[in-house]
């Protein structure tokens, strides 16, 4: 196997949770949607990598802030997966219905695109397990927190971090 390249990006510094264990707590800002300007940039940044290292293996994980209530993220994503390279987004889930039915869709859309949930209620829960029929692998609850469940296509586990 290839080295892959694992990048991050924070789309945005809006999230509509202030996590104690967050990396970016005392950086959030809901003012702050994200920048279309620089997203544009970052996607042609990779399309221009994938041109000229062809057969390289890229991972784009998108953090925040919460990706998903970033102004562009499905403009963002649409266009990121015509790179052909794998895409995590990083969410709590804590979203309404609207995102979390347009996240099932895009998931079922884009072989490469995963999600990975951290929470701390039950509430989470809830939601993870809606976008599990999208995994073969059941979610499996647990008590502790933060929690964390990765979602794609191929598996969807629970990891507890204490």
């Amino acid at each position: 196997m290839k080295n892959k390249l694992i990048y991050s990006y924070d789309i945005t510094m809006r999230c509509n949770l202030r996590c104690s264990y967050c990396y970016a707590t005392d950086i959030l800002d809901n003012k702050k949607s994200g920048d279309v300007a620089v997203a544009d940039k970052v996607v042609q940044a990779f399309k221009d990598y994938k041109e000229n290292y062809p057969g390289h293996i890229i991972e784009l994980d998108l953090l925040g802030g919460d990706p998903l209530v970033a102004a562009n993220i499905w403009d963002f994503i649409d266009a990121y997966m015509e790179t052909g390279f794998d895409l995590w987004i990083i969410t709590n889930l804590m979203m309404g219905k609207r995102t979390l039915t347009k996240a099932k869709e895009y998931l079922n859309k884009y072989p490469k695109l995963g999600i990975c949930a951290t929470w701390h209620s039950e509430r989470g829960h809830a939601l993870a397990a809606a976008l599990s029929p999208l995994s073969p692998k059941p979610i499996i609850p647990c008590s502790c927190a933060p929690v964390a469940v990765c979602i794609t296509q191929s598996y969807g586990v629970c990891i507890c971090r204490r």
